[in-house]
């Protein structure tokens, strides 16, 4: 499906919240830099590099850009010595050259001598001016400015890219020898692995290329010589060949003769078995696996399955008077964003997590930072530090003037019980964490800020407060199996996005937040303080059934909501041809072929459970057709009945073929199943 049109429909079934107070955010750029793509193009230089721009960005409650820090971060290939003389963005479109709009500072008088392969990092500010304007222009329009770098023998750019962004994902891996195929039997080790895609893709929404960055935890009972850290496309109880390689060698220094520790590597896909596999992963994650071979198990020591996470933030504030005792005089603040994103197990618990630390921090001076840590401790009380990061007294960080971003990836597995025990209660009770950040100076921390700064008042839901989720008018708001949405106050702590466990299930409590409709859990997509999406559980009785969320601050007063058979509501149309939206700028045509995505079809064969994301295969059906007006005209239904919409649950697909005689202009299109009428989505006609 092209990309444009599945992000719509996932945001329409999710809900993104709305934004409260001032809040932080980074946004990824990833492109190939190319001589070819100067103006002229440059003849003859051997010189290519891969840019990964990171744009951290602090927006106010208004949701407006207000300031942002910028790192650019560089892998380059000479093929001969050279002097670096500045690295910018410029405010250009292909093919035209423009003025620079954000400089990392490197320049002529202070240039970088660089030879065969390297890496530029550099982090600047873009607070006012020329490099505000042009932080915000980028977040909007990134097709519209460039990244150079310029040389003493190419003073006008050497290589160049067009930025667009990059698409994340945060995959994870249990690793176990039990895994292995044949299971490795005696060696009681255990490992976990984060797995950080950044992605690029086409106009048709192809993945085209990704950046791949591990962070993989191990253990080992005694020393053991790391010989490969691979993923392979294989589902499990399968093995696959080596496509992703991380080039860890046994000659590595981490590699040898090592108990525990953490190997991070980054590496680029760009062709071949490589990425297949990245396209693989982005589809079913769980068919590759992750692999940890040494010298004693050469064939594979730890393999786990990649799995999807689901994803909770924090946005919180810290500062030197949140300290215990408060820090007096330090003119210091962060503003920050923890995101966690966890794999649980069937029965809803935390069994491993990645862990997102993502800080804007202001200081008066040259400050060293030492210590970076989520503390379990309530608001006025310390704690003992549960999630670290790789900061420490003998791995520092120093900002001469006080002012940047601290971006972190940490991984959590089952090698560190005391963090998946946090993850648990992050995600359930994060009052009681807080991030703490220690310099040389306060080595205790230096400012600090509770994840979440309350407990939860009791939750409540109006009168009329759960509807269908597409806001369909009807008889029946819901039935087996459809998406409802719930809308309220402090119906959960905080914002987070479901995401389906390693058996392909929805959790049913997510954010300390949990639903019942009538006596049984309801499967979550999405929670927030305002807003719950759920799925009715598929052997739901029809009838007058009470809805009720429950959280830490207490359980809702039931509100009703009538269950049919059916309770058929539209989401979103696009065109079968290429997936775009039917909309007024994209008209459609008779002949032309449609895919509708609704909720509340009934129940289908084969069965599903409540909460299963639906598979791509054998695809389940409901046991009645549908029909389809456009304009009042009936439309050729395509297949005999809708099915479930691959990879969503509660969503389903009905194919349609717009018929000749069909009126021109704004018509509504209605589908109808089981004597129940959708609401009336307006497509344009040609």
């Amino acid at each position: 499906m092209k990309k444009t049109a599945w992000m719509v429909l996932a945001s329409l079934v999710l809900c993104a919240g709305s934004l409260s107070a001032d809040t932080v955010e980074t946004v990824f750029f990833r492109q190939d830099m190319a001589a070819a793509n100067e103006v002229p193009p440059v003849e003859g230089a051997t010189a290519s590099a891969r840019a990964i721009i990171a744009a951290h960005v602090r927006r106010n409650d208004a949701g407006e850009v207000v300031s942002g820090i910028v790192d650019f971060d560089i892998q380059y290939t000479f093929g001969e010595p050279v002097s670096i003389t500045g690295l910018h963005i410029h405010d250009g479109l292909a093919e035209a050259n423009g003025p620079v709009v954000i400089n990392s500072g490197i320049t002529s008088g202070s240039p970088v001598a660089a030879e065969g392969t390297g890496d530029l990092f550099y982090q600047v500010r873009a607070e006012s001016g020329d490099a505000l304007t042009a932080l915000i222009g980028l977040l909007a329009n990134p097709q519209n400015y460039y990244v150079n770098l310029h040389t003493t023998t190419f003073p006008g750019g050497i290589m160049r890219a067009q930025l667009a962004r990059a698409d994340k994902l945060v995959l994870r891996a249990i690793l176990d020898p039990a895994n292995e195929v044949p299971p490795v039997e005696g060696l009681d080790a255990a490992g976990s692995g984060s797995i950080l895609i950044l992605a690029s893709r086409d106009e048709q929404g192809a993945v085209t290329g990704g950046t791949v960055s591990f962070d993989v935890s191990y253990s080992f009972p005694g020393p053991v010589t790391l010989t490969g850290l691979h993923i392979h496309p294989a589902p499990a109880g399968t093995n696959g060949p080596v496509a992703i390689n991380t080039t860890l060698r046994s000659t590595d220094a981490d590699a040898i003769d090592v108990t525990s520790g953490v190997v991070r590597r980054r590496i680029e896909v760009t062709s071949g078995p490589a990425l297949d596999a990245l396209r693989l992963i982005y589809s079913q994650p769980s068919e590759a696996y992750l692999n940890i071979h040494t010298t004693a198990n050469t064939s594979g020591a730890l393999r786990g399955q990649l799995q999807a996470t689901s994803e909770t933030s924090f946005q919180l504030a810290m500062s030197p008077a949140n300290e215990v005792p408060p820090i007096e005089g330090l003119e210091a603040s962060a503003l920050a964003k923890v995101t966690v994103h966890v794999t649980r197990n069937t029965a809803g618990i935390v069994t491993s997590g990645t862990t997102l630390f993502d800080v804007i921090y202001q200081f008066p001076g040259s400050v060293e930072f030492r210590g970076f840590h989520i503390h379990s401790a309530a608001q006025g009380a310390n704690g003992s530090v549960v999630i670290g990061s790789d900061l420490s007294s003998s791995n520092s960080v120093t900002d001469e003037d006080g002012v940047g971003n601290l971006f972190k990836i940490i991984d959590v597995g089952p090698a560190n019980p005391g963090g998946v025990e946090a993850l648990q209660s992050i995600v359930i009770t994060p009052e009681n964490q807080y991030l703490n950040l220690h310099t040389t100076v306060n080595t205790g921390g230096a400012i600090r800020g509770q994840l979440v700064s309350v407990p939860l008042p009791v939750p409540s839901i109006p009168s009329g407060g759960v509807v269908n989720a597409a806001n369909a008018v009807g008889e029946a708001a819901a039935s087996p199996g459809s998406l409802i949405t719930i809308y309220g106050v402090y119906l959960a702590r905080f914002t987070a996005a479901a995401s389906a466990d390693s058996n392909g299930l929805l959790p049913t409590n997510l954010a300390g937040a949990e639903v019942r409709i009538g006596s049984a859990s309801a499967p979550l997509l999405y929670v927030s303080p305002l807003q719950i999406n759920a799925q009715v559980p598929f052997d739901t009785a029809a009838g007058t059934q009470s809805v009720t969320v429950t959280t830490g601050g207490g359980v809702t007063a039931g509100e009703s909501i009538t269950v049919g058979t059916v309770s058929p509501a539209i989401f979103v149309v696009v065109k079968n041809a290429d997936f775009s939206l039917a909309t007024a700028a994209n008209p459609v045509r008779a002949g032309d072929d449609l895919a509708i995505f609704a909720t509340g079809l009934g129940a289908v064969s084969p069965a599903v459970a409540s909460g299963q994301l639906a598979p791509p295969s054998p695809l389940s059906s409901t046991a009645v057709a549908a029909t389809v007006t456009i304009g009042g005209v009936a439309a050729e239904v395509s297949s005999p009945t809708p099915v479930l919409a691959p990879g969503f649950a509660g969503v389903y697909q009905v194919n349609v073929r717009v018929a000749a005689g069909t009126p021109g202009g704004a018509q509504p299109l209605v589908l109808s199943i089981g004597g129940e009428t959708s609401n009336s989505i307006a497509i344009a006609v040609e």
